[in-house]
């Protein structure tokens, strides 16, 4: 998902279908500073079974802040 900044909202609002099903989650951690820690620790604490996986999906040369992707599976 790609919200523009709302992924933390739009993860709490998914939390017991998470919880629940254990989707494959792809979402984009680059919008607020924060969110590169802030997401991975919200997906763990509604299930610690994932595995997280951080990936840079932009041009090369660009590091920041673009297309940080992080993939729970």
């Amino acid at each position: 998902m790609d919200v523009e900044g709302a992924e933390k909202e739009a993860l709490e609002g998914a939390r017991n279908h998470i919880m629940r099903a254990k989707p494959k989650l792809l979402i984009s951690a680059y919008h607020i500073p924060e969110d590169i820690f802030d997401i991975p620790k919200m997906i763990t604490d509604m299930r610690d079974d994932y595995k997280l996986y951080l990936r840079f999906d932009g041009q090369p040369g660009v590091i920041w802040p673009c297309d940080y992707v992080l993939y729970a599976l």
